[in-house]
């Protein structure tokens, strides 16, 4: 059915469908391949985080206290939800699980084009901390690591006695997903692992420009005054420009999906502006990444898709 315009109708009438609902920003994943399509239908790259930690676990030195640990079960679906979300939420945000999601994975009936993950959980009367991981031939993943705030001992515990049991089974190596941002992100540090991260685009689009735009002013006022910047945007293809802040002045030209690539990880910066995507004057770098951070922004495996 390629080349009968399907698949733009369709995006055309979610888009409608998500404005009129008042959700201001939709996010795709697909290949850089698709960058044309999706480019004519509004949406602009932006870049995501694929963090890969690798641990040499014979070189580790663990001695890991004795949590009790046991497999999620169905029932822990609610809870575990609620750990996500409050950990995740602390980095570049949770996204959307169901109850019935999480009952379906903790069964390990996978999501299309993922791979079934065991979730194991720390806590007494309901746990605390959980960690998903996956096995292969000598080597271990984590694909996700959260628990409640105030329990971070209980989670440092619980990934020890994993890569301790790795270790005891003669694995070699242990991959951890875990983010730049992520909140438990110092409990690895300690563990000196090989940081392999890369990083790839996903797309993004503005489809309710009024809600996006009253959204991201305040973080944009907060970052122009704390940088003494009198920040005034124009954006491209439309007569709209906003200021914000106070200072010296720092003017900037882009269109309004690169605005919002912009603040979902700076890391899309230097892209932009080697494609021509941005103008500003003056051109005053430091100031451009006080204002565009990079926000390690990532996802889950499981959230992809």
């Amino acid at each position: 059915y390629r080349g009968k315009k399907i698949g733009s109708q369709m995006i055309r009438y979610a888009s409608e469908w998500m404005a009129e609902r008042g959700l201001a920003i939709s996010y795709l994943h697909t290949s850089a391949a698709r960058t044309g399509f999706y480019g004519r239908l509004g949406y602009r790259r932006a870049v995501l985080e694929y963090p890969r930690l690798v641990l040499n676990l014979p070189a580790l030195d663990l001695s890991p206290s004795d949590p009790h640990v046991r497999p999620a079960v169905v029932a822990d679906a609610p809870p575990l939800d609620a750990l996500y979300a409050s950990c995740y939420g602390r980095a570049t945000g949770a996204w959307s699980r169901s109850i019935p999601f999480w009952e379906r994975r903790i069964q390990q009936i996978p999501k299309l084009w993922s791979r079934p993950l065991t979730f194991l959980v720390a806590g007494a009367a309901q746990p605390l901390a959980y960690l998903a991981i996956e096995e292969a031939e000598g080597a271990g993943t984590v694909q996700e690591f959260a628990c409640l705030s105030g329990a971070e001992d209980l989670a440092a515990s619980l990934i020890q006695q994993i890569l301790k049991g790795w270790q005891n089974r003669g694995f070699k190596v242990a991959d951890l997903a875990v983010a730049s941002t992520h909140p438990l992100r110092y409990l690895v540090d300690t563990l000196s692992p090989e940081d392999k991260t890369s990083y790839d685009i996903v797309f993004i689009r503005v489809q309710a420009e009024e809600i996006f735009l009253q959204s991201i002013h305040p973080l944009l006022e907060e970052r122009a005054r704390s940088a003494d910047i009198e920040l005034t945007i124009s954006l491209w293809g439309t007569d709209r420009s906003f200021t914000a802040g106070s200072g010296k002045p720092l003017h900037l030209e882009l269109q309004i999906g690169d605005l919002a690539a912009l603040l979902y990880n700076g890391r899309r910066l230097p892209g932009l502006y080697s494609e021509n995507g941005i103008a500003a004057t003056p051109d005053d770098s430091d100031a451009l990444h006080h204002l565009f951070p990079d926000t390690g922004a990532f996802r889950c495996s499981l959230d992809g898709y």
